[in-house]
């Protein structure tokens, strides 16, 4: 598995751990409302985890590039 996967999945769980669960039995995310588990009806954990993936990516490429600036100056 890909790396960047990894870390966005890692964050991803790090930053909801309290209040989303993704049950695999039924293929649903659930979210926690402070008093019971409510099943998620529209799309917002997908769009959660979109917005993170894109930073993450724009990160990585971010990283890629500065190294191959360094890289070519001979500083890395």
């Amino acid at each position: 598995m890909n790396v960047l996967f990894i870390a966005v999945a890692l964050e991803f769980s790090r930053q909801n751990s309290e209040t989303l669960r993704y049950v695999n039995l039924w293929h649903r995310w659930f979210r926690w409302n402070g008093v019971l588990w409510r099943r998620v009806e529209d799309l917002s954990v997908f769009h959660q985890i979109r917005l993170l993936a894109r930073r993450y990516a724009k990160l990585f490429v971010e990283l890629i590039a500065r190294s191959q600036r360094e890289l070519s100056l001979g500083t890395l």
